[in-house]
């Protein structure tokens, strides 16, 4: 007998096959709304047809996910629970607890799910603002809770159409990292291709149009719109609707950033802008913006333009070969987190094995997103006099392996071979 191509459950009541791995529940609730897990085979590749569900009108309303297929290659408890619970292939819908709404085979039909989501009580926060909105149009933190929805969904409506899914962070694998310095996923191609102009204007064109009545709302800068991708990937860049809209109000930012300097919020927005828009940051603003190290309760601190920001200006150099204004973010950075004449901190006797992980992924990242950056602008503007400082401390750094290698490569690929041997010393 052929099974229902969907299987409802009322979740409160459902009797799972086994606990839900607590490894996964923090991906779960950090989406908004039911997160899809699928089982694969050799004749059954799921992820392929999300693209069909997440782009359909009928399922636009309840911010779904896919959880990348990878999580169960390497979440042995993942696998093994979406075998007791599907069998050798399937789908299966969860909400932010980890209960069963609906599982099948097959993909459903989009309005079979639809009601399937509505029965089971599902909330449409995109629905439920809308009808708030039309009583307070003028409510600025429900406009850029709207924002979010309107970008989540047509983020997820590109990725799924580009088949660019963020990628699992395994904690134990080599690349794992508690800190912010880095991002799952991929970077975006250097020249993405754009979605055709119908696909556009019906993907990006309702969250361009409320980004538009945002900015010029005179007080827009009490709720601050955010345009963050959750991987590295920031797939708006396929959108020649955002990159026009982020063209004409990365001024608009800027100009609030000069008066607030300090806001986190603000910064994250122009990085935002900044990548869409393609354009270089402008010198002016930079060097308007750019603080000393300031003593902040005894310790050196930096305010704002954040690490992001300075990657940002440090992407601009690598295009353009000026490395002026790059150059001075990262020995501000650099002066404020390194104090002349200190040290890295050692490794600690004893430490467990997952806590050397997470420290070496952190010092790597840190490689990539302060330590080269700083010796290639030293380089780059032939300012060899702090050179040894940088290598002296580099040198010492407990977690980063091969660092001769590491140095060797960076002089040669910036075409100094005479420093490849001179920084190995």
């Amino acid at each position: 007998m052929r099974l229902p191509a969907i299987l409802l459950f009322a979740p409160a009541l459902l009797a799972q096959q086994g606990a839900f791995p607590s490894s996964v529940m923090s991906e779960l609730r950090k989406n908004p709304g039911p997160t899809f897990l699928i089982l694969e085979d050799k004749d059954h590749a799921m992820a392929a047809g999300f693209s069909r569900l997440k782009g359909h009108e009928a399922l636009a309303d309840f911010d779904l996910t896919l959880l990348s297929p990878e999580w169960a290659t390497w979440n042995k408890d993942l696998a093994a629970w979406l075998k007791a619970q599907l069998g050798t292939a399937g789908w299966v819908l969860l909400d932010p607890e980890a209960r069963v709404l609906a599982q099948g085979k097959d993909w459903p039909e989009p309005p079979s799910l639809a009601t399937t989501l509505i029965q089971a009580g599902v909330k449409r926060p995109a629905a439920e603002l809308e009808t708030f909105l039309k009583a307070h149009p003028d409510h600025l933190e429900a406009r850029v809770e709207r924002i979010s929805i309107l970008f989540r969904r047509a983020e997820g409506r590109t990725r799924a159409l580009i088949g660019v899914q963020p990628k699992p962070r395994d904690p134990d694998a080599p690349d794992a990292t508690s800190s912010g310095w880095t991002g799952g996923g991929e970077p975006p191609p250097e020249a993405p291709q754009p979605l055709p102009e119908a696909q556009d204007r019906q993907i990006w064109g309702p969250l361009a149009q409320e980004l538009e009545r945002h900015f010029v709302h005179a007080n827009w800068g009490e709720a601050i719109p955010e345009l963050n991708s959750r991987t590295m990937y920031p797939v708006a860049v396929h959108s020649p609707l955002m990159g026009t809209l982020a063209r004409r109000h990365l001024a608009t930012v800027q100009a609030l950033l000069q008066k607030d300097p300090a806001n986190y919020s603000l910064w994250y927005l122009w990085v935002s802008l900044k990548t869409l828009s393609g354009l270089k940051a402008d010198r002016a603003f930079i060097q308007s913006v750019l603080p000393d190290a300031v003593q902040v309760e005894g310790h050196a601190m930096l305010p704002p333009p954040n690490v992001m920001a300075i990657m940002a200006v440090v992407g601009d150099a690598r295009r353009t070969g000026d490395w002026t204004d790059a150059k001075a973010l990262l020995l501000a950075h650099w002066d404020s987190w390194v104090p002349k004449g200190s040290k890295p901190r050692p490794a600690r006797p004893g430490e467990e094995a997952r806590s050397v992980k997470i420290n070496v992924a952190d010092t790597e990242a840190e490689w990539e997103r302060r330590f080269a950056p700083t010796l290639e602008a030293l380089v780059r503007t032939r300012d060899e006099a702090r050179i040894p400082e940088v290598l002296d401390y580099v040198k010492l750094l407990p977690y980063l392996s091969n660092i001769p290698q590491r140095l060797r490569r960076l002089a040669l690929d910036l075409g100094r071979p005479d420093l490849a041997t001179k920084w190995t010393e």
